[in-house]
């Protein structure tokens, strides 16, 4: 089983969620999230990654959670309503990667940035990814990190 690390000592996980807004309600269903990987996972998780946009009243809606370990990715979609959850290794597994960026650089992001990152796996499952302002800096993270690293060739 993987190195049990309990969600508080992820400082850096704190840290990104005032980046992005996520109060301390919010912060309580990631733990439980957070809590169910840790005892599924044979590795330890590292990064974190929540999928967001902006609506139309300017305003952020989050939508899933995104744990990373080195080898695999776990998703829980919908993580405020209905979580439903979803596993994936990630070891040169990435088939293929798409993204739409929007107002953003791919240096630093402002205000109007905005990322969509879209993955297909050689298993055949599917993953995106969304991001608005800071976020969009924390996305080009975990793509570098984790998906174009495990891009297999062809």
């Amino acid at each position: 089983m993987s190195e049990n690390v309990e969600f508080s000592q992820h400082k850096d996980f704190l840290e990104y969620f005032e980046k992005i807004g996520i109060g301390v309600i919010l912060q309580e269903k990631i733990e439980e999230i957070y809590n169910f990987y840790q005892n599924v996972c044979s590795e330890k998780i590292e990064d974190i990654f929540i999928d967001e946009y902006i609506n139309a009243d300017g305003e952020r809606v989050y939508e899933d959670i995104n744990l990373f370990s080195e080898s695999f990715v776990m998703v829980s979609n919908n993580f405020i309503k209905l979580p439903d959850f979803f596993m994936c290794s990630l070891k040169n597994n990435v088939a293929f990667w798409a993204m739409e960026k929007i107002e953003y650089d791919f240096i630093e992001a402002n205000e109007k940035s905005r990322m969509n990152l879209r993955v297909s796996f050689n298993s055949d499952a599917n993953a995106s990814f969304k991001g608005s302002k800071e976020n969009c800096d924390h996305l080009k993270k975990i793509m570098m990190k984790y998906i174009v690293t495990n891009c297999t060739q062809s």
